[in-house]
């Protein structure tokens, strides 16, 4: 399905300069500081049962997963095949997985908030017509629904 998809036209058009290389940089810097954080937070859950390359292999490993399979098939539900792989017992790879997300997921609802207050809607998304009326429903969708 790449195969036939890909176009060497639309890869012509792509230019690099100086400018998109220097930030380039810190992209990666910020995604190899996630993935250690990741590692740190994993190793640490597991109270030091999985070593520096395990950490690193499940990350990685899920890393992929998440980003080649659907949202309700990849990255949680591998990384608790990975961890028990790894050895850590069935009953404890949940909490360790679930407990390594969990930071991500309060800042997402922390911070989500946030932005959308302080960039305002009409900055974040520009569609013809929309009002406040979105984003007091996504803050609403956010933070105040209880599931």
């Amino acid at each position: 399905m790449l195969y036939k998809e890909f176009d060497i036209g639309s890869v012509r058009q792509i230019t690099f300069t100086r400018i998109s290389i220097w930030w380039l940089l810190p992209v990666v810097v910020c995604i190899f500081t996630g993935n250690l954080g990741y590692v740190v937070r994993i190793r640490t859950l597991s109270w030091k049962g999985l070593n520096r390359i395990k950490s690193i292999r499940i990350i990685f490993l899920r890393e992929f997963t998440s980003s080649a399979t659907p949202s309700a098939a990849g990255g949680t539900s591998p990384a608790i095949f990975f961890v028990n792989k790894e050895g850590i017992k069935a009953g404890r790879t949940p909490a360790i997985v679930m407990a390594t997300y969990f930071p991500d997921e309060l800042y997402f609802i922390l911070m989500f908030p946030f932005i959308i207050l302080r960039a305002g809607h009409s900055n974040l998304w520009n569609i013809h017509g929309a009002n406040e009326g979105i984003s007091k429903g996504l803050i609403w969708l956010a933070v105040e629904r209880k599931v």
